[in-house]
């Protein structure tokens, strides 16, 4: 006898297809919705560990780490003895919390008696190294990644390396705050001077002096930290570009003025003298580059990130910036972490930077 039975024919297979198609069209988002929400979820998580490091340096030290270690015997030439210049000398917040987020390894293998690199010209324990690479004595500690130094969501590594050109660096996507990078501590974008005191940057992370819940006056639940940077497409030993990388948020202009515009339309957009690519390049340098950045453009701001050639790069303009949705996570100085949309105001965002400028910002500005 002949079967009954049909075959599907090619209409309803195609419907069937397109059917599936919609669904995982629909479903895709979700999918993608919710794996965004745990990255994000263990940024948040990366940052708060950072805060709870914070606190117990504080509780030890009794004060806040300064932006980056600098020497007590600094003179105010810019030149140490020995050929190491002053802004050599400039170890991470990071780098000064290690041991208080179960990173004692990487402690020990640091070196702080010594520089990030030598000079022209270095005598004594330093003398017989290229100048401006980073000491042999380091590179454990400097080529180590720390998991909760990422963030999930960036999608990307640091691949700029040693001098060796092969092991690359450890990086971050986590930055401190300098303050609200305008004028008033010398120039747009100054991170204060550690040789002088009365020109000191208003936020918390500054180059000295060490800032304190006591000097922290508005607050430290209305005090910002620290937030997000993207990590720069630096590869090997190539850290500089004529032209911007595909992703202009992960560079920076670099420019050879000594002072950077007060312009906030427009940033250093018409300066372009260069483009950093290694942004991000390094959890235990604390300069610009890495280890800070201020609030003068508001969060993912389509304005460059800009700063000096030369190291420190202070002075600079460098914004918060995140591969999350619509804004940034937040670190608060008390340890709390807040989620701030792209769109806050430019007064109410540099206001949550500055510790001492008696600004008011109500919760529905953030």
């Amino acid at each position: 006898m002949r079967s009954s039975r049909r075959a599907f024919t090619l209409i309803e297979l195609l419907v069937v297809i397109a059917i599936i198609g919609v669904l995982v069209a629909l479903l895709l988002p979700a999918v993608q919705a919710a794996r965004e929400a745990a990255r994000r979820a263990q940024c948040t998580n990366n940052q708060k560990q950072i805060g709870i490091a914070l606190h117990n340096y504080h509780s030890s030290v009794g004060s806040f780490p300064v932006g980056f270690l600098f020497p007590a015997f600094a003179s105010p030439t810019g030149s140490n003895a020995q050929g190491i210049p002053d802004l050599h000398w400039r170890w991470s917040v990071l780098a000064q919390l290690s041991p208080y987020m179960e990173q004692a390894a990487v402690y020990n293998a640091m070196n702080f008696n010594w520089p990030i690199a030598p000079g022209v010209g270095s005598t004594g324990p330093f003398a017989g190294y290229p100048a401006f690479k980073p000491f042999p004595a380091n590179y454990t500690a400097m080529t180590t990644k720390v998991a909760s130094f990422f963030c999930p969501s960036d999608g990307t590594d640091t691949h700029a390396t040693l001098i060796d050109g092969v092991t690359a660096f450890g990086g971050t996507n986590y930055h401190f705050c300098t303050g609200d990078g305008q004028p008033g501590s010398g120039h747009v974008g100054d991170a204060g001077d550690p040789t002088n005191g009365a020109q000191t940057a208003d936020g918390a992370f500054v180059l000295g002096p060490p800032q304190t819940m006591a000097t922290i006056l508005d607050g430290s639940s209305s005090t910002v930290a620290a937030s997000e940077q993207l990590i720069g497409p630096a590869v090997g030993t190539a850290t500089t570009s004529a032209t911007a990388p595909p992703d202009a948020r992960r560079g920076a202009v670099f420019v050879k003025a000594s002072v950077l515009p007060d312009d906030p339309a427009n940033g250093c957009n018409a300066q372009v003298a260069g483009w950093r690519l290694d942004k991000g390049y390094a959890w235990w340098d604390g300069d610009y580059r890495s280890g800070l950045y201020n609030h003068y453009l508001t969060p993912n701001s389509k304005i460059f990130d800009c700063w000096l050639s030369s190291p420190p790069h202070d002075p600079a303009i460098k914004a918060a910036r995140s591969n999350h949705p619509g804004g940034v996570n937040v670190l608060f100085c008390d340890g709390h972490v807040s989620f701030i949309k792209d769109g806050i105001s430019p007064r109410a965002w540099r206001a949550i930077s500055t510790r001492m400028g008696n600004e008011i910002v109500s919760a529905n500005e953030l």
